[in-house]
């Protein structure tokens, strides 16, 4: 409250005591001196908060440009190797990416028909789960080989480089099934046995040999953890690719052993899953037939390649030879 004060009688005119007018100016001007003080206090936070923004700012800027630089490198390497356009190889991980989700969700569907067939709604929901990595692995491949039709490029080649992301993505991908509890195994009592919580998991998964050994009052499973298998055997596939790399007879030949060491892999580890993919009335396991097969076919073409080559090399030497004599 501001009171009005006359120059020359401040006191006495409008007849209040003179302590209480000095108490009253006094608190008047701490008042006053408090406010401007608090908004100068706010002024300045406001301008380090955007200090702070734009060095956040900055920042993000610089880590962006660095991982755009070491990107833009190497692609350039990746180019420079194989005598490839990089973005040949970037555009084509777009349409793969998009039709593996989808190629992955069919595969399922067709080999769990039973449970879908009554709720077609329920094939769009990929909440609840539902992707197996060799329709991801097929829709892939088939993707890549129209796209090589259309760019006029070399399936085997691009086949060839695309592989070893493609184990690294598994590599990586199957501790995804961990943290969900999935993708396990019968029961163990190896060194590598992994307990888990029964609410955890689906009771589908939980198969009659794993339940025998459940004892009264406990309330986990003990299984194989095929995940951690097929991740560990998946790495050990990528370090032989990449070390191989350079000694390949031929285009493809990359390709092919990532088809026939993944499929021996996996044709062992899917004997002792518990949420196997079935070919329709029968008991068989899709996933185990197709991983022979591409194992046999992969291992077969390689040997046929590499003999059909030494031969071509052989002849191609002798014709040389009886040119030069």
């Amino acid at each position: 409250v501001a009171v009005p004060l006359d120059k020359e009688k401040p006191f006495k005119q409008e007849g209040i005591p003179k302590t209480t007018m000095r108490r009253v100016q006094n608190e008047s001007k701490n008042f006053v001196h408090g406010k401007i003080a608090e908004t100068e206090k706010e002024n300045s936070a406001v301008e380090g908060a955007h200090k702070s923004e734009q060095k956040g700012e900055e920042l993000f800027s610089f880590v962006k440009r660095q991982i755009k630089g070491k990107e833009q490198k190497q692609r350039a390497k990746v180019a420079k190797l194989e005598k490839l356009d990089p973005d040949l190889i970037w555009d084509f991980a777009i349409y793969a990416i998009i039709f593996s989700i989808i190629g992955a969700r069919v595969y399922y569907v067709v080999f769990s028909w039973d449970r879908y067939k009554n709720d077609l709604i329920g094939i769009f929901n990929l909440r609840n789960g539902g992707l197996a990595i060799y329709g991801a692995v097929i829709a892939a491949f088939l993707t890549l080989w129209i796209y090589c039709r259309r760019k006029k490029q070399s399936f085997l080649q691009l086949a060839d480089i695309c592989v070893p992301g493609l184990v690294l993505g598994q590599v990586i991908g199957r501790w995804g099934n961990f943290t969900n509890r999935e993708v396990f195994g019968e029961y163990t009592d190896s060194l590598l046995a992994m307990r888990l919580p029964t609410q955890m998991v689906r009771a589908g998964d939980i198969s009659g040999k794993i339940a025998a050994h459940m004892t009264e009052g406990t309330n986990y499973i003990q299984v194989h953890p095929t995940f951690l298998y097929e991740s560990l055997w998946n790495l050990a596939l990528l370090i032989i690719m990449l070390l191989y790399r350079k000694h390949k007879k031929f285009e493809g030949e990359q390709w092919l052993l990532y088809l026939g060491g993944y499929g021996l892999g996996r044709a062992w580890i899917e004997g002792i899953r518990t949420d196997t993919l079935f070919i329709p009335h029968t008991t068989v396991a899709v996933s185990q037939v197709l991983a022979v097969v591409l194992f046999v076919v992969a291992l077969a073409a390689d040997i046929l390649i590499r003999y059909y080559l030494k031969k071509h090399t052989t002849s191609t030497v002798m014709v040389e030879k009886t040119d030069t004599k």
